[in-house]
């Protein structure tokens, strides 16, 4: 059996729904290895908004695409699979410093904030 649902980009739907004064703090991504077709449709929300982002990393592909997502926005990024800082935005898995996992992407304006919660 075939169910038609009906998508939309994150930033089609801010665009088309938002409420005037409300900010979007936090995007959850986790769509099991897809995370490198959404990023490029979210840039406008990222650029306007600077949101937080939790995203679960299951690819190579996902992987690099959110290096370059972090290294073009200014993003840093901080690893919950291991509760370590991503030290090396231009690596993926296997690197132990690159990007992969479960991964919160934080805006480096909030960098040190962050650090001084989550710690060095």
């Amino acid at each position: 059996q075939t169910v038609r649902v009906r998508t939309t980009t994150l930033d089609d739907h801010w665009e088309k729904a938002a409420v005037p004064g409300e900010r979007v703090v936090l995007v959850k991504i986790d769509i099991e290895g897809a995370a490198d077709s959404v990023l490029p449709h979210c840039q406008k929300v990222i650029c306007a908004q600077r949101p937080f982002f939790l995203i679960e990393s299951h690819s190579l592909n996902e992987d690099a695409a959110i290096g370059a997502m972090m290294q073009t926005f200014g993003y840093c990024g901080y690893r919950t699979t291991n509760n370590r800082w991503v030290a090396r935005l231009d690596r993926v898995h296997p690197d132990p410093d690159g990007i992969w996992g479960t991964l919160l992407l934080i805006p480096k304006e909030h960098e040190m904030a962050a650090r001084a919660v989550l710690g060095r």
